[in-house]
């Protein structure tokens, strides 16, 4: 996801934890495999083009 948005993997972690740490809600569950569900990633995705 980190090259569509056009940012490096540890700048899109960064501002991932930014958004999870302001709505208070976890976008990506992290651990041996990343993963987040369609409409949290959409969310993701749109929440980083505004």
């Amino acid at each position: 996801m980190a090259g569509r948005l056009h940012m490096s993997s540890s700048a899109l972690t960064k501002r991932v934890q930014r958004l999870e740490a302001q709505v208070g809600v976890t976008l990506v569950a992290r651990g041996p495999q990343v993963c987040s569900p369609s409409p949290r990633r959409a969310a993701v995705v749109r929440a980083f083009r505004s």
